[in-house]
């Protein structure tokens, strides 16, 4: 037995005798002992994980003044990444991930390991999400204070010029209220609060309505828009499925350099929307990521994005029992695949075992 292994066995007999023993894992190209000291407290213990990459951190030195369920891992993780990114490379930061001491312990030290890591990168997931929602909200709401702090501070003289702002305050507050619905609705969705209307329907139509209805945005993009439409059955909420596909083609729209390619069809038991743009694509990132949580497509695209459109159209997925696929597009950029399965009812247990959608998978 390893003194990780160890470390492991120890916990699991601190928490029988009603102990919140937490376990801390670091990954990192240099995981150096010595870094973690500022921030270890008195009790922790630390060993070496089943690789030389990864250490592990036994947090058993909890505050006995206050309960240790309200001790943030959040916090406790966000001070170890820093003092190791102090002496890590740039490129290459560590990854601190925690399992809840609420939570069970997995016996296997490589099992405790991964579950832990995959804390480590929904919780990158969650702050590039917020993130980008901040900077989105930021943008719409600034302009149309302006243009509102003007019509009070110096109205024009003009009603055209007066109405022309009064119309552009509320375009911008649209398009924030659009960013917060969805956020609601993906809320919603991942928790399972929101019941679904299954009914015989087509993602034919559906795929058909949605480009008609972006078909001005595209124009004003430069962007054509290519269809090749097949009938595809499955039981659908219809309107839910609307709202997956309008966020796809939009983002394809959006990052696209000139062309999006369309098509549905019916592919082994599925009805299937394969969205493909010549866009810079997605990098490696993306495709690694387990949820489209904050995958705005390309973190080098230069677009706004806040990849609440992609979130939704995957939590739509997950709800149908299907899910969404993130791929290199043979056109060059990025291709998104929706997949809804034909022959079942739609699921109502949205959730995973870690309360996210585990629907979006690397390409095959």
């Amino acid at each position: 037995m390893t003194r990780g292994e160890r470390l492991l066995a120890r916990i699991a007999r601190e928490r029988k005798r009603g102990h919140e023993v937490s376990l801390l894992v670091v990954e990192a190209r240099t995981a150096e002992r010595a870094a973690l000291l500022p921030v270890l407290r008195e009790g922790d213990r630390v060993e070496r994980g089943s690789t030389p990459q990864r250490l592990l951190i036994g947090a058993f030195g909890l505050p006995r003044s206050a309960p240790p369920s309200r001790v943030d891992l959040r916090v406790v993780a966000a001070r170890v990444e820093l003092a190791l990114s102090a002496r890590a490379a740039a490129a290459e930061p560590p990854r601190v991930g925690w399992l809840d001491p609420r939570a069970t312990l997995p016996t296997d030290l490589r099992e405790a390991e991964e579950r832990a890591l995959l804390m480590a990168r929904l919780e990158r997931e969650r702050r590039a999400l917020f993130t980008a929602v901040g900077h989105e909200l930021r943008t719409p709401l600034t302009s149309a204070r302006g243009y509102l702090e003007v019509l009070l501070s110096d109205p024009p003289r003009r009603r055209t010029d007066v109405r022309r702002f009064l119309e552009i305050a509320q375009r911008e507050t649209l398009r924030a209220a659009r960013l917060v619905d969805g956020l609601f609705e993906l809320s919603l969705l991942e928790t399972g609060f929101t019941a679904l209307r299954p009914s015989a329907a087509d993602l034919a139509p559906i795929a058909r309505a949605a480009v008609e209805s972006l078909a001005l945005e595209a124009r004003r993009n430069g962007v054509r828009v290519r269809r090749r439409i097949r009938r595809a059955d499955a039981p659908l909420d219809a309107e839910r499925a609307m709202q997956a596909v309008l966020n796809i083609v939009h983002n394809a729209i959006k990052f696209a350099r000139g062309g999006v390619w369309l098509e549905s069809r019916r592919i082994a038991g599925s009805a299937v929307l394969t969205v493909d743009d010549d866009g810079p694509g997605f990098d490696e990132e993306d495709l690694r990521a387990v949820s489209a949580f904050g995958v705005r497509g390309s973190a080098g695209r230069g677009a706004c994005g806040s990849g609440v459109g992609l979130a939704l159209a995957e939590a739509v997925a997950v709800s149908h029992g299907g899910s969404l696929v993130l791929e290199r597009s043979p056109q060059g950029g990025a291709r998104v695949r929706l997949l809804l399965p034909a022959g079942q009812r739609p699921r109502r247990d949205v959730l995973t075992g870690h309360g996210r959608p585990a629907s979006v998978r690397a390409p095959e």
